[in-house]
């Protein structure tokens, strides 16, 4: 032992010696001879199970003497001591007549009458996930329109293996490689024609059990009801998330120039540049918004010859500046974008024409009063489209991930602000009539002087607004101004969770979904940068370039 000990030591004490390149070289070679020796053996022993296989088909009566039978080349072990076992697998598609039970109809035949597995009295043993449920064929018949169900009608091996993975036709078993955690809850269900949630608690893997037994969710019995459902709807299970469709540009040079530019301007998340372009967009937007405000000032109020009020000469330069730009963006976007149709349909290119719209039209109406002379019409017409520019401020939404929530919670929440609205316009109509009948009888010098004006007090003192430019002066009307403005705090405030609700679960998933994709491009880029190499191609080894001495370790 002492000497092959120091032979170890010496061997090792030359090992380190040796170069790293040299090191993986040795390595390489005993784990070569290793594998070899590995190979070799896994074929003797399968040149040995494909002998006793043979061996076992030509005699199977032989095999009754409690050896265990062959499956796929491997022993059965979980067959019976007597060995009168049959098995099938999805691989094997076996129909052999002598796979077939007595009973079941012969190809040529073409019976008709109802396939019967085994007597009606043996259980049936359903094996799910290697634990076995014993039932009868009477009591699976309860719910035919089920997995377990159909299986009773099944006349075939293919009809059997669609339904479970493999089947014992002599044990009358069933195998269902499947996790058993809420099949208890369904075999009870066939028992006793209650279905409540499973042990586990899990309500997506209850649901993915459900969805594979082919039992529906509206068996749950009312005591599992809201807990289920209350679950899915805090995991947003239910609602439709939207699936982004492939682009597809055109092949060759035009298209990679056409995928460049549209993921420039359209996907901020893309590259810096694209970030770049982004904060250009957002920093116009800022910048019209404020000249818009700053151009109604005396101080910068120009008036020319024919006294009329024109703009200030450094905000005109600066509105053709950032309206060039924003033209520039949205003619860039539309030659760009895989799919014409779907961009002019989408509501944000459509907030980006009107944005630059008013603009042109603003100036062609000018050059158009210019030309014609001092007309009035034409200037109200182009002082309306100047107020429009203010529609550029909706170009932010592109950019927020707060404004996209806030218009899904409208187009989401249309119920509830329908139900707003109702209780509202109810609320107006009783309220203004009762303070307009008190008011009008008993009070000559009325401020409620119609019906119109009574409307108009009763909707802002619901809505909490009072601007005190009209209220009832009579005790009756004074008692009808505070029921109404206590009914307008409770019918404004009910509605108000359930769309903040919706605003903030959109909220949360858009946010998810930007840091996901974040991460992705992180992933992405370590991946492109060679930090992080894709599963299942790390330790690769060219053997070829280290046996001329250029081989490397991918890590």
């Amino acid at each position: 032992m002492k000497i092959l000990s120091k032979v170890m030591k010496i061997e090792k004490e030359k090992f380190t010696a040796l170069s790293e390149k040299d090191q993986n070289l040795q390595l390489l070679r005993i784990l070569t001879a290793i594998a070899t020796e590995i190979d070799s053996l896994k074929q003797n022993v399968e040149k040995r199970f494909t002998v006793l296989e043979t061996l076992v088909q030509q005699n199977p009566r032989g095999t009754s003497g409690g050896q265990p039978r062959l499956e796929n080349g491997r022993a059965n072990h979980s067959a019976k001591p007597n060995g009168q076992v049959a098995r099938h697998e999805k691989e094997e598609g076996d129909e052999g007549p002598g796979s077939r039970p007595s009973s079941w109809p012969n190809k040529s035949g073409g019976s008709d009458r109802p396939q019967t597995h085994t007597a009606d009295d043996k259980p049936v043993v359903i094996n799910v996930g290697g634990i076995r449920f014993f039932v009868s064929w009477s009591l699976l018949e309860r719910l035919p329109q089920t997995r377990l169900g159909r299986l009773r009608s099944c006349r075939t091996n293919e009809e059997i293996l669609e339904l479970c993975d493999k089947f014992n036709i002599e044990d009358n078993e069933y195998y269902f490689d499947r996790h058993p955690r809420n099949f208890g809850a369904v075999i009870n269900f066939y028992r006793t024609g209650k279905l409540h949630l499973g042990e586990e608690g899990c309500v997506v893997a209850f649901k993915q059990d459900l969805d594979y037994w082919g039992i529906d969710e509206l068996y749950l019995e009312p005591c599992c009801q809201q807990r289920y459902y209350q679950s899915r709807e805090l995991m947003s299970l239910d609602r439709v998330e939207k699936v982004e469709e492939p682009e597809f540009f055109r092949p060759g040079t035009l298209g990679r120039i056409q995928k460049c530019l549209w993921d420039l301007f359209e996907k901020p998340h893309t590259s810096i540049g694209a970030r770049i372009v982004a904060i250009i967009s957002i920093a116009f937007i800022v910048i019209s918004t404020v000249v818009l405000t700053l151009n109604t000032l005396p101080y910068f109020q120009v008036v020319d010859k024919n006294n009329d009020v024109t703009d200030y000469p450094l905000f005109a330069l600066a509105e053709a500046i950032y309206m060039s730009w924003f033209t520039f963006e949205l003619l860039v976007r539309l030659v760009s974008c895989p799919d014409k149709c779907k961009f002019i349909k989408n509501p944000m290119n459509v907030i980006d024409l009107l944005a630059v719209l008013p603009y042109y039209v603003s100036i062609a109406l000018v050059s158009a009063n210019t030309k014609a002379g001092d007309l009035t019409e034409v200037r109200r017409i182009a002082q309306f489209f100047r107020i429009m520019r203010i529609v550029r401020i909706f170009k932010l939404a592109r950019h927020s991930t707060g404004l996209q929530s806030l218009g899904y919670t409208l187009k989401n929440s249309y119920k509830e602000l329908g139900l707003l609205m109702l209780f509202l316009t109810i609320g107006v109509l009783i309220f203004s009539s009762l303070t307009f009948v008190f008011e009008k009888d008993n009070i000559e010098d009325t401020k409620f002087a119609t019906m119109l004006d009574a409307y108009w007090w009763a909707l802002i003192t619901m809505t909490t607004v009072g601007y005190g430019d009209i209220a009832p002066t009579t005790p009756l009307g004074k008692v009808i101004g505070a029921m109404c403005a206590i009914c307008g705090v409770l019918v404004v405030a009910l509605p108000i969770p359930i769309i903040g609700n919706n605003f903030a679960n959109f909220y949360k998933s858009e946010r998810r979904r930007e840091q996901i994709q974040e991460k992705r491009a992180a992933l992405e880029a370590k991946k492109r940068d060679g930090n992080i190499t894709p599963f299942g191609q790390n330790l690769r080894l060219n053997v070829t370039e280290l046996d001329h001495g250029g081989g490397h370790w991918k890590s």
